[in-house]
């Protein structure tokens, strides 16, 4: 898919494409804007991103869980500890 094909169907700010590009994530995706293809594992990556900023990451640690994702799941623990920590900080406590 194209880079208008993807914000369009999908509805990906550009500034999360332009990230994603920036940060080297897209392995796939071809250096001239007018040939960029986004495939299904570009689309996963870019849906998880959005979902980390929905819940708080700031542009940096985004950058950072999704190197340490790449990095396979000797990171696995380390990327819990981030999620944890949002989790932490953004959601309601619950009262009983």
């Amino acid at each position: 898919m194209t880079i208008q094909e993807v914000r369009q169907r999908y509805q990906i700010p550009e500034k999360i494409l332009k990230e994603y590009e920036n940060w080297g994530f897209g392995d796939t995706v071809e250096p001239m804007p007018e040939v960029r293809e986004y495939d299904d594992q570009d689309i996963e990556y870019l849906s998880l991103i959005m979902t980390l900023y929905e819940i708080g990451f700031q542009s940096s640690e985004v950058e950072e869980y999704m190197r340490l994702l790449l990095m396979g799941t000797e990171t696995e623990q380390r990327r819990i500890e981030m999620l944890n920590r949002h989790r932490a900080v953004h959601l309601p406590v619950e009262v009983v």
